[in-house]
């Protein structure tokens, strides 16, 4: 195992940790150590396993798509090719594969083979929102300068920057405006996944955050405000190992994004990622489960966002 897995899987750890027992990465839970006399803690067993039981009743990960969990590994559902008795007749497949079986290509650069059919591709390089697709649909996402206008954890474009024409950085900020009998939260583990042409530059306290005298965690293998976890998210680690001073509602981060070529590369989209253990205490975070924050707020710098 590599560093930075190491790394990864430490600043994991600390992150579910500070969460979920108040406390910051420079000091155990208070109920982290076992006594000598009580019984000791399962240690998960994951080693290369890409799946299947970790041996603490739990799991090492799940197979995507039509994968299967064998012996650990992630492999392809389809049965051996020797023992397959299905053919591209049989299954009415016109292109990919059916036991092995050659079943054909898609003609064109305007369809694509999805279970053994053959489909039309949407063509959108170089379109903005709204344009011909050339498969009888539009062009999409669609522009939008915030996830939504009433939810708890609100993301907004703040500010654009422009240069002969053409948007290169955009600045996001994250406002927390819940307030009900949950309580204000102490810590958060903000999760952002972004997709399109868009590198994350800068990320800043918002004014909230900073009353409450939080920081940012830092990455051990990056030295970063944050971490990129293996799926590509960005996680934003809000806390303090010396308070448990609430998160008032406010403003708590600025997320400042370089743009690049959405011309070629399509939309540049940004979404929160909704998820269970985002704010601490549960009572706190209980308050987001039900609201939907995790619309992508989307940037298309040849037209000019709706407000």
């Amino acid at each position: 195992m590599n560093t930075r897995v190491i790394h990864s899987a430490i600043w994991s750890i600390c992150v579910f940790m500070s969460l979920w027992s108040f406390t910051g990465c420079s000091a155990p839970p208070e109920s982290s150590p076992p006594s000598d006399d009580g019984p000791q803690a399962c240690q998960p067993s994951c080693d290369e396993r890409q799946c299947g039981d970790d041996g603490c009743g739990g799991l090492c990960g799940r197979c995507e798509g039509e994968d299967v969990c064998q012996d650990g590994q992630c492999v392809p559902s389809d049965d051996d090719p020797q023992d397959c008795q299905q053919t591209c007749q049989s299954e009415g497949a016109q292109c990919g594969e059916v036991c092995g079986q050659d079943c054909g290509q898609c003609p064109g650069e305007d369809s694509v083979c999805r279970a053994g059919r053959c489909v039309c591709q949407p063509q959108c390089e170089g379109k903005v929102c709204g344009d011909d697709d050339g498969c009888g649909g539009v062009c999409e996402p669609c522009p939008s300068e915030e996830n939504c206008q009433d939810c708890p954890l609100r993301l907004v474009v703040v500010e654009r920057q422009e240069n002969a024409g053409r948007l290169q950085r955009v600045t996001l900020a994250l406002d927390y405006t819940a307030e009900g009998d949950g309580g204000a939260p102490t810590l958060a583990d903000i999760r952002l996944a972004v997709d399109g042409p868009a590198t994350l530059e800068r990320v800043g306290l918002g004014q909230a955050a900073m009353d409450a005298e939080k920081a940012l965690a830092t990455s051990p293998s990056t030295g970063r405000p944050y971490q990129e976890l293996p799926d590509g998210t960005l996680q934003f680690l809000v806390l303090s190992s010396q308070n448990t001073t609430p998160l008032a509602p406010g403003r708590w981060l600025f997320f400042q994004f370089l743009i690049g070529d959405t011309a070629t590369e399509g939309p540049a989209s940004f979404a929160l990622v909704k998820r269970e253990q985002t704010l601490a205490p549960a009572s706190a975070d209980s308050l987001l489960w039900s609201a939907h924050y995790d619309a992508p707020v989307v940037i298309w710098p040849e037209v000019r966002n709706a407000p």
